[in-house]
């Protein structure tokens, strides 16, 4: 049987986080945009927003692939 790469938990972490990320950014985005350009469309917004899910989705597989292969004394917390 093939040794799993990342642990559920982490992929689920990661979705989390990703999703936290864009809400963040989606709203700060929002808030921006009616602070200062009240009349940007809403199409603009989006196009600003939703790449920051895919980054974080990217960085996020990144940082678990080079953390299942990176030596033990490195990954560890003590």
């Amino acid at each position: 049987i093939a040794e799993r790469v990342v642990s559920h938990d982490l992929l689920m972490a990661l979705v989390a986080a990703a999703l936290f990320k864009y809400a963040i950014m989606a709203a700060s985005i929002r808030l921006i945009a009616a602070q200062f350009m009240p009349g940007m469309p809403d199409r603009l917004i989006h196009a600003f927003s939703l790449p920051q899910f895919y980054t974080a989705m990217l960085g996020g597989m990144l940082a678990l692939l080079i953390g299942r292969y990176l030596p033990k004394e490195y990954t560890s917390a003590d």
